[in-house]
């Protein structure tokens, strides 16, 4: 089966003309939140890739774009090999930017040889390459970039419970999957020797329709193999997290399967948007210390909240766990000495008591709060007479849109809060 390989627009394996140059720009919703827009017509670049089929995925602004920017639509030329020219025109009325844009597409390459893609600006219109992704046929890609992407929806990717999708043109192909109650679980198999899951927390977003507004920690056990399970828990984020490295896991036999197991061990939300798998021994790099964070909040106890979690019939007050000290006391009663055996009993009886009084504490903030950052909100978009219609990664392009407004836009943008406006710019 085919892996998709998604080249960031900083990655070395892209190649950019200097005169004319290129802005290094970049938001929240861009992959990586970069992306790099062409100063002028006549900017280019190039990228060789081995594969079977190269998307463009990228930002598109308002024709006018910045301030004294021309106000005309956007034009674009791609290529693969030398061969036949395609133009992308962009929308004509677009007030606000819109992301993970779909710009050039080329299917059917011979997966044998070293393809060459290269864009070319036809005009001096506003747009913004984000990222190329492209399929390769075989288990890892000899590229630069040699990490692969795995969507939510990769038919791959197992889901067990009460999961749901929900459309956000600010993710990965305009898609996520929303867990939502006590063991709700994903499961992965793959090789490599490395896998991270990557997607969003939201103190409310969808949640609020679904009746369960998110009060504590979201708490998660990820297992790899047969080892141990590992537990993380989030606190709720002042603002929504966007994209962010749930759980990473290095250092893997890469010669072998392995099995991924992501587990929700309560009714609090958390989002998923895709996968990142390292087939080699590169291994993939740490973006932030949320996980780590995650696991030291678990770790330290303040992981109340879980009402999802069953309470077992074997055990008493509050479900606590069967108490090592309690079997010694039994082994040791049953060679005579009755005595440790009744110290044992009421030393159990106590941390008992103890854990029941604690299973209603609240949560304890966690400094990784300072993570979450807000960003300007906007109005709704529309699209005037004649625009294109933006879509997403494997979707059709080029539908006029004429005296209509996107309603996949319109519905997909209510999920989450708003991106900015306008790039931020550093020459």
């Amino acid at each position: 089966m085919s892996n998709t390989v998604i080249v960031d627009d900083r990655s070395a394996q892209i190649t950019y003309s200097s005169t004319p140059g290129w802005f290094s720009t970049g938001t929240f919703p861009d992959w990586n939140k970069t992306s790099m827009q062409p100063r002028s017509e006549g900017a280019s670049f190039e990228m060789t890739f081995q594969g079977t089929s190269v998307e463009v995925l990228g930002v598109l602004h308002s024709p006018g774009g910045d301030p004294g920017t021309p106000s005309i639509p956007v034009v674009s030329s791609f290529s693969i090999d030398g061969g036949a020219v395609t133009n992308f025109t962009g929308p004509s009325s677009l007030k606000q930017a819109t992301f993970f844009n779909s710009f050039y597409t080329a299917s059917n390459l011979d997966p044998a040889k070293s393809h060459t893609l290269k864009w070319t600006q036809a005009n001096n219109g506003t747009i913004f390459l984000d990222a190329i992704i492209y399929e390769t046929s075989s288990a890892f890609s000899p590229q630069t970039d040699t990490n692969y992407i795995v969507d939510q929806g990769d038919p791959r990717v197992q889901y067990e419970g009460s999961w749901i999708d929900l459309d956000s043109d600010q993710v990965f192909k305009g898609r996520l999957k929303f867990g939502r109650k006590y063991g709700d679980t994903m499961s992965f198999k793959f090789n490599g020797s490395a896998i991270a899951v990557y997607g969003n927390l939201d103190p409310l977003g969808i949640a609020n329709t679904e009746g369960n507004i998110p009060t504590s920690s979201t708490i998660v056990t990820y297992t790899v193999d047969s080892g141990g399970p590992m537990k993380a828990a989030y606190p709720i984020p002042t603002s929504v997290v966007y994209g962010e490295q749930l759980f990473l896991y290095n250092d893997l036999p890469s010669n072998q399967e392995h099995t991924f197991t992501m587990k929700l061990e309560n009714n609090q939300p958390i989002y998923v948007d895709y996968l990142i798998v390292s087939p080699v021994g590169g291994g993939i790099a740490r973006k932030s210390d949320l996980f780590a964070n995650a696991q030291q909040q678990a770790i330290s106890g303040s992981t109340t909240g879980l009402t999802g979690a069953p309470t077992s019939s074997s055990s008493s007050g509050g479900g606590s766990s069967p108490n090592v000290g309690a079997i010694a006391g039994g082994v040791i009663g049953g060679v005579g000495f009755v005595a440790l055996c009744m110290l044992a009993f009421l030393l159990l009886r106590n941390r008992r008591k103890t854990r029941s009084g604690e299973a209603g504490a609240t949560v304890s903030s966690s400094d990784e709060l300072d993570l979450f950052t807000r960003a300007p909100s906007f109005e709704p978009a529309s699209f005037g007479n004649g625009a294109v219609d933006p879509y997403f990664a494997g979707s059709q392009h080029g539908r006029s849109t004429a005296g209509t407004t996107s309603s996949k836009f319109s519905r997909a943008r209510s999920i989450f809060r708003e991106p900015p406006p306008y790039h931020m710019r550093s020459e």
